[in-house]
């Protein structure tokens, strides 16, 4: 998530957000509770999936193998990723962000 703020915030040419707005995001962040799920049993499959011709990267891979594997949906901002796999056997975990849940 910082990199995502710190780009809104500096490396767009015209920023998104201040860099104040972003300090108060990532401050925000710091006072969400997280659970972590490893990814070493999942890193297989997202890697399979991900060498398919014309697929999204692992990293990307990861958090949708973890939607299936906890049985709940992935809700991501990444348009090219949604578009290419809302059809596949996994479009059913995947939830665009501006879609009602």
């Amino acid at each position: 998530m910082g990199s995502i703020i710190w780009k809104k915030a500096r490396l767009l040419k015209t920023p998104e957000i201040t860099e104040v707005e972003g300090r108060e995001i990532v401050d925000l962040l710091l006072n969400v509770a997280l659970t972590v799920h490893p990814m070493a049993s999942l890193l297989m499959a997202a890697y399979d999936l991900a060498v398919s011709p014309a697929r999204p990267t692992v990293y990307d891979f990861c958090y949708l193998v973890l939607a299936d594997t906890l049985n709940c949906r992935f809700v991501t901002a990444d348009r090219i990723f949604f578009e290419a796999l809302k059809g596949g056997p996994l479009g059913s975990r995947l939830l665009w962000v501006a879609d009602p849940i």
